[in-house]
């Protein structure tokens, strides 16, 4: 009797490691085997890495099928994502609401929900068979928005550009100023100091001793 008891904790043991393990290895194979989408410069998402292919359609809309797990992106950025919008409009007229914005098609059982980033001017339409992967898909959409309009560059240049000419400018004119004061003020001082080397005829020979001149250009009379 113990024996059997044995073997049946036993039996429990090996199945519930069983489970951890296997539930171990779904995680991590769904973690390893997803990949970037890059849709757009200012959109990507994490797909699951499987071969998929991408149609160009009218009005700068693109569709990537996944077509191994069900799974369909579609994309539009223009100014008002209309052709996009209106696809979600016609799914959504045989549809009913799921949760938040997910829908699913009374006749066809596909789930769908459309996300649209104002800020960017990305729009997606996803829809896929599996609620489960819909809403991870959807959940690892990502939007950048880095991109300055090209007029506001150019204004904030040009402020620049025109503070920087104003600035030297003026120092120029500074400068130019006080280069000139100064030289006029040197010129002066030369010509006030400079001694009258010729003697007169009433003078006579200084007797003094002579003295170094600071100017080292000048020599003084003996």
């Amino acid at each position: 009797m113990k024996q059997k008891q044995i073997l049946i904790i036993s039996i429990i043991v090996i199945l519930a490691i069983l489970v951890c393990l296997t539930a171990f290895l779904i995680v991590n194979s769904n973690q390893e085997n997803y990949t970037t989408l890059r849709i757009s410069n200012s959109c990507t998402v994490d797909v699951p890495n499987v071969n998929n292919t991408m149609e160009h359609m009218n009005g700068s809309i693109s569709k990537y099928l996944f077509s191994s797990i069900d799974l369909n992106i579609t994309h539009q950025k223009s100014g008002n994502n209309t052709q996009l919008k209106s696809m979600n409009s016609a799914l959504l007229n045989n549809s009913q609401k799921v949760e938040n914005d997910i829908y699913r098609d009374n006749n066809s059982g596909v789930y769908s929900t459309f996300i649209e980033n104002k800020n960017t001017g990305d729009a997606l339409l996803i829809t896929s068979s599996n609620l489960d992967l819909l809403k991870e898909v959807k959940n690892n959409i990502k939007f950048t928005n880095t991109m300055i309009p090209n007029n506001n560059i150019n204004k904030t240049n040009n402020t620049h550009n025109a503070t920087d000419d104003q600035t030297t400018t003026g120092i120029n004119e500074l400068i130019n100023k006080y280069s000139n004061a100064a030289r006029q003020q040197q010129s002066s001082n030369q010509s006030s100091n400079t001694p009258n080397t010729a003697p007169t005829p009433s003078e006579s020979p200084s007797s003094e001793p002579s003295q170094e001149s600071k100017y080292p250009s000048y020599i003084p009379y003996n």
